[in-house]
C-alpha cells in the first residue's frame, strides 16, 4: 500500500472549504460545527469579516474548477458535506464525474501523493451514502446527523474528554508546520487545554481507505480543533507500519500558546500559534505502542 509522503516541513491545508466554522451543513457526525473561539478581540473581529464577506466564494472554489459543474447546487452541497465531514482536508479534488442515469457523482480526491475515489450515492438533508476506494480497498459509508457507519458498523468513540481554548477556525486560513514559527519552542508555556479520546474502529486500519480514516479522526478529535489531516497521515502511516490490524486508536492532546501572548495571537506578527503536544496509542483506551510527537498550528491573518 502507497504511503503518504512526508517531505514538506511547512504543509498548508488545501480545501478552502473545509470545517467551515460558520457554515450550516445538512449532517456531520462530528456533532456541531466548531464554534469561533479567540481571546483576543481584535483577531475575533478580522475572522468574522473574512467568513462573513468570503463564504460564499469559498463554497465555490472546488466547484468552478469544473466548467460544467460550475452552477449545479448539488455538486456544490457535495464539496460542502464531504468538507466539513472531514473527507478532503488536506485533498485536492482532481476530477468529477456526474452521471447521466442516477444523481450518483464520483469526485477522485489526492491526498498529497494517495488518491481516493469518493462516489456520493445519495446526499440529502437528513443522510449521506458514500462509496470510498482506494486500490484494492473499498469502504461503504453512510453519515447521518448521530453517527458514522463504515461497511454497517458504527464507529465507536469510547472516551471522549477535553478542556481546550485554543482557537477554531476555518482550515483555509490555517497551516501546520514542525518548526517553531515565532520566538523559542520553550517559551509556549501557557496551557490551553487538552483533549482525550479513544476510537473503535469498525475495520482494520489495512483494510480503511485514508478517507474514510481521515473523517473518523478529525471528527473525533474536531470539538477540540487540535488535529488535522497532515497529523491524522502521520498517524495513519504508524498504524499501518507497526500494528496494521488493529481496529482503534488513542490519543492525547496538550496544547499551549506563548506565554506573552496567551490568547494565541502574536500581534506584531498577526500570527496565532498554538503549539500541540500529541501522545497516540495503537490500542483504544490509551494502551499499546506510542508515538509522540509535536506540530505548530498557524493562523496567518
Amino acid at each position: 500500500m502507497d504511503r503518504i509522503k512526508r517531505s514538506r516541513m511547512l504543509i498548508c491545508l488545501i480545501v478552502s472549504v473545509t470545517l467551515i466554522a460558520s457554515t450550516s451543513v445538512p449532517m456531520t457526525y462530528a456533532g456541531e460545527t466548531n464554534e469561533i473561539e479567540y481571546g483576543d478581540q481584535e483577531s475575533l473581529l478580522l475572522e468574522e469579516s473574512r467568513i462573513m464577506g468570503n463564504i460564499e466564494d469559498e463554497n465555490q472554489t472546488m466547484a468552478t474548477k469544473f466548467s460544467e459543474y460550475q452552477d449545479d447546487e448539488k455538486t456544490k452541497a457535495d464539496f460542502k458535506m464531504l468538507a466539513v465531514n472531514g473527507f478532503l482536508a488536506n485533498g485536492e479534488i482532481v476530477s468529477a464525474n456526474g452521471s447521466e442515469t442516477s444523481q450518483e457523482t464520483s469526485y477522485t480526491v489526492d491526498y498529497d501523493g494517495i488518491q481516493n475515489e469518493i462516489v456520493v450515492i445519495e446526499h440529502d438533508q437528513g443522510e449521506a451514502t458514500l462509496i470510498i476506494k482506494q486500490g484494492e480497498i473499498a469502504n461503504h459509508i453512510v453519515l447521518t446527523s448521530d453517527y458514522m457507519t463504515i461497511d454497517g458498523e458504527k464507529v465507536v468513540l469510547e472516551d471522549s474528554t477535553s478542556n481546550d481554548s485554543t482557537t477554531k477556525s476555518a482550515d483555509n486560513t490555517h497551516y501546520w508546520t514542525k518548526t517553531c514559527p515565532y520566538d523559542k519552542a520553550a517559551n509556549y508555556t501557557h496551557s490551553a487545554g487538552t483533549a482525550n479520546r479513544s476510537v473503535t474502529l469498525p475495520k482494520k486500519v489495512k483494510s480503511m481507505t485514508f478517507a474514510a480514516f481521515l473523517s473518523v479522526v478529525t471528527s473525533a478529535f474536531s470539538g477540540a480543533g487540535v488535529v488535522a489531516s497532515v497529523v491524522a497521515s502521520n498517524l495513519y502511516d504508524y498504524l499501518l507500519d507497526t500494528e496494521p490490524t488493529a481496529k482503534g486508536f488513542s490519543g492525547k492532546t496538550k496544547s499551549y500558546t506563548h506565554k506573552n501572548y496567551t490568547s494565541g495571537y502574536i500581534k506584531p506578527k498577526r500570527l496565532t500559534v498554538t503549539k500541540i503536544k500529541y501522545t497516540w496509542y495503537t490500542k483504544v483506551n490509551y494502551k499499546g505502542d506510542t508515538k509522540k510527537e509535536t506540530w505548530y498550528r498557524c493562523i496567518q491573518w
